[in-house]
């Protein structure tokens, strides 16, 4: 996951530094939660008691192959991105309890 603001930002910083990245891939993202994690953090910034419940493989499979097909990738596979070396060379990067916090403010 990743602020609209950090795309935004990093995007920025490659044009900036196009000759650096031209003919690169960057994967990006300001924080890496869990599905429960993200519930819990959402209930923290708005006090409203969150959870996250996900219908069965089997029955997503019956309802949408694709969705069912997601979901299976994220539990074998799923993202990876080195997120410390992110932050290390964007420090900025918003985690979701900031982003939510930030966006509460305005």
């Amino acid at each position: 996951m990743i602020a609209l603001t950090d795309i935004g930002r990093i995007a920025a910083h490659v044009f900036d530094h196009r000759a650096e990245y031209l003919g690169r891939k960057l994967d990006i993202a300001g924080d890496e939660l869990t599905v429960r994690r993200i519930a819990e953090v959402f209930t923290a910034a708005d006090g409203i008691p969150t959870r996250f419940e996900r219908p069965p493989l089997d029955r997503l499979r019956a309802e949408s192959a694709e969705l069912a097909a997601m979901f299976g990738w994220l539990d074998t596979h799923g993202y990876r991105v080195d997120i410390p070396a992110l932050r290390g060379r964007f420090p900025q990067l918003l985690r979701l309890e900031t982003w939510l916090r930030e966006e509460h403010e305005r």
